[in-house]
């Protein structure tokens, strides 16, 4: 109450500590019934109007930033969940995913990642309109960031939304392509670069995975994408050993469901291997 009053950068600071502790201590807050209303009023009340933007809120990033954290620590809360509140949160993450502060988007994509893996408020359905928002929204940020949980959010809007995801593939597949590349270039001196060019080629598997069949050549299109990264990932030397067993993964789905017969990038993968 004290931040609504008067919204200075000393009152963020507190606000801040206040919304960390609260979310340290998430896992005890929700064992408890007795306490769920308090929780929810404070979810509601200071953190949601924090990514909607109405005065006196929303005019710090860090606070924004905060406030998207939160929320993942919360995901699973009821008062999320309610009918009359889970739209408003799925439009408060969508918000932020547009934000203009890279932090804010980045633990954006892992709120969105914490709502589609949560069991409640049917945010998965309530965001399904919005798919090419939230596969843009992840591209963004892979552009600007090498972080895995960026990629893990991707991951899980492609195993969500399945056959949905189709009409994109081939983006994916460029775009997953291109993340491993750079952060795989980054991998020897960055853990946090290594475990998300991991994730990119999981998120390859799972992109493929959503496709039931080859409809329009859709293989043989994603392969041009894919192809190279399994190549340095199958290259002698062994540097990128880490990412082989997902690789191969890759290539069983490129192989069993491509059309035949292979080409010859396909064919001189295997002699790599």
């Amino acid at each position: 109450d004290a931040y609504a009053a008067a919204p200075t950068v000393d009152a963020a600071r507190r606000k801040d500590g206040a919304l960390c502790a609260l979310g340290a201590i998430s896992d005890e807050l929700q064992s408890r019934a007795p306490l769920q209303p308090h929780v929810e009023a404070l979810l509601a009340g200071h953190v949601l109007p924090e990514l909607e933007g109405a005065e006196p809120f929303g005019q710090h990033g860090l606070l924004r930033c905060r406030a998207c954290w939160a929320l993942q620590r919360f995901a699973e809360h009821p008062g999320l969940a309610r009918p009359d509140r889970a739209p408003r949160v799925a439009a408060a993450v969508l918000r932020a995913l547009g934000d203009a502060d890279l932090p804010v988007r980045v633990e954006a994509t892992s709120a969105l990642r914490h709502l589609l893996a949560s069991d409640v408020g049917g945010f998965d359905e309530i965001l399904r309109p919005e798919l090419p928002r939230l596969l843009d929204a992840c591209f963004r940020v892979m552009r600007e960031a090498a972080s895995d949980d960026v990629v893990q959010a991707l991951e899980i809007v492609v195993d969500r939304y399945g056959k949905d995801v189709a009409p994109y593939a081939v983006a994916l597949a460029q775009r997953l392509g291109e993340a491993f590349g750079a952060y795989a270039a980054a991998a020897d001196d960055d853990e946090e670069a290594s475990m998300a060019a991991a994730q990119c080629v999981e998120a390859m598997a799972a992109t493929l995975a959503s496709l039931d069949d080859n409809d329009d050549n859709v293989y043989g299109k994603v392969e041009p994408h894919l192809a190279p990264v399994l190549a340095r990932i199958f290259e002698a030397s062994g540097d990128f050993i880490e990412y082989f067993e997902n690789g191969v993964e890759v290539l069983s789905y490129l192989t069993y469901n491509g059309a035949a017969p292979f080409s010859d990038a396909l064919w001189g993968l295997f002699d790599r291997l």
